[in-house]
């Protein structure tokens, strides 16, 4: 297993060579995706491998790189757009990473087009509603 070469990154890439093992995070993980697969049996999120109260596991065989977004400083904000008008939302501190949670509304919310971040704060438009963790320093 190997961490990348700047530890204040909250994307971390993790080789797991173990068959079944969990392996434990400080900070709360937000996503973990397999960025190449080194074995025979399928890897599949939520089957093979997964996360869970700060943990990584894996079972069944699968043995993967992993990269792991994961955030010492997360936060869960509502942010809405009413009557498809902009809308700002501040944040205590820089925001590092924001991802929908649960979505209110019948428009669309996607990264960069109808929400995303701008410094202390994140933005809503085009209708998105919902609830987003937002990762801040």
């Amino acid at each position: 297993m190997f961490w990348s070469s700047d530890p204040n990154d909250f994307v971390k890439v993790v080789r797991i060579y173990k068959l079944y093992t969990r392996l434990k995070f400080r900070h709360v993980i937000i996503t973990l995706q397999v960025i190449r697969q080194h074995s025979r049996s399928t890897c599949t999120l939520n089957r093979s491998f997964g996360y869970e109260n700060g943990q990584i596991w894996v079972n069944s065989g699968c043995r993967a790189t992993f990269e792991v977004c994961s955030c010492a400083n997360l936060k869960e904000v509502d942010c809405d757009s009413w009557d498809f008008r902009f809308q700002s939302c501040p944040v205590p501190g820089f925001v590092t990473y924001v991802q929908i949670k649960e979505k209110r509304s019948r428009s669309d919310c996607i990264l960069d087009q109808s929400y995303g971040s701008s410094q202390s704060s994140i933005w809503v438009d085009n209708g998105c509603r919902g609830r987003f963790y937002v990762c801040h320093a």
